[in-house]
C-alpha cells in the first residue's frame, strides 16, 4: 500500500506543469520533501526516496517559473 501511494505522489509531482493551481503543487512538493521521502528512505528504498526528492525539486522549479511567467505577464 506504501509503495503504491508514493507511487501515486511521484505521478503526481511528475505532472505538475499541467497542473492550474501552483499553490497546491508547491504544498504538494513540500508535503513530499517532509514526509513521503524520509518514509521512503525509511520503508522502502533509497532510490525511491531520491526519486521521490527530484520530482519534488522540480515541481517547486516548474511552479516558480509559472509564477515568474504569470507576474511579466501582469
Amino acid at each position: 500500500m506504501l509503495f503504491i501511494k508514493l507511487a501515486e505522489r511521484l505521478y503526481d509531482l511528475r505532472h505538475a506543469a499541467d497542473y492550474i493551481h501552483a499553490t497546491e503543487v508547491v504544498h504538494m512538493a513540500q508535503e513530499t520533501l517532509a514526509i513521503d521521502v524520509q518514509i521512503a528512505y525509511t520503508y522502502l528504498d533509497p532510490a525511491i526516496g531520491h526519486t521521490l526528492k527530484e520530482a519534488a525539486q522540480q515541481a517547486l522549479k516548474v511552479c516558480n517559473l509559472k509564477e515568474t511567467e504569470g507576474a511579466k505577464q501582469k
